[in-house]
């Protein structure tokens, strides 16, 4: 579909270009946005090369990801790093309630199965009822929950499904979705078969 909608492009631009000869238009404007093989490379912009490194990348990243859930990486490797403290620290970009070695886990087990696409609108919409049970065990039950006493003891009930229904809504970017997924591989596939190696994500505007 991206190859037929990409030479479709090309092709009206280069009608464009033969009925824009008394008006002429800046050569990007008739590059196809897409990548193409069957396209000259002269005839893609700067947004295709991105698009291209993006694909290229995340092709990498799915082989990886897939192969550490397929058992190229065992669980216990994989919870000692989720739990190690240099790890946990890494917050950027991630809701107060994360916890990694449930959230990223479940992360790497969404992009094996689903593929990137499918996060985070799909896993934050179809995991709502989780979250708002992981953040109300958490933050407001228990024999020592993370919120103040006074704070929870002065709220109504409504006040609290409030604020839980409301810090369920939070959720890591695709952007930082995927770097997170990108550290995680690159330290898990270290000296193995499906090495991935984490890069600088300079292609933000690759659409794919």
């Amino acid at each position: 579909m991206c190859l037929a909608l990409a030479a479709e492009q090309v092709r009206q631009a280069r009608c464009q270009g033969n009925a824009d000869i008394y008006t002429v238009r800046p050569p990007y404007e008739r590059l196809s946005p897409l990548p193409d093989p069957m396209i000259r490379f002269h005839d893609h912009s700067e947004e295709a090369v991105s698009n291209a490194f993006a694909i290229l990348r995340r092709t990498r990243l799915m082989k990886s990801i897939r192969f550490i859930i397929g058992g190229g990486s065992s669980l216990k490797e994989m919870s000692d790093f989720l739990r190690d403290p240099s790890w946990r620290n890494q917050t950027n970009g991630v809701p107060f309630w994360w916890c990694p070695w449930i959230h990223d886990l479940e992360l790497m087990v969404q992009c094996a199965l689903h593929g990137l696409g499918s996060i985070p609108t799909a896993l934050a919409s179809e995991q709502q009822h989780m979250i708002r049970k992981h953040i109300q065990e958490i933050f407001v039950q228990g024999h020592s929950p993370v919120l103040p006493r006074a704070v929870l003891n002065s709220a109504s009930q409504e006040e609290i499904d409030y604020w839980i229904g409301e810090q369920a809504k939070q959720f890591p970017s695709a952007d930082i979705v995927e770097h997170r997924l990108a550290l995680i591989s690159s330290s898990l596939t270290a000296g193995k078969s499906a090495q991935y190696d984490s890069i600088p994500m300079f292609d933000k505007g690759g659409r794919f």
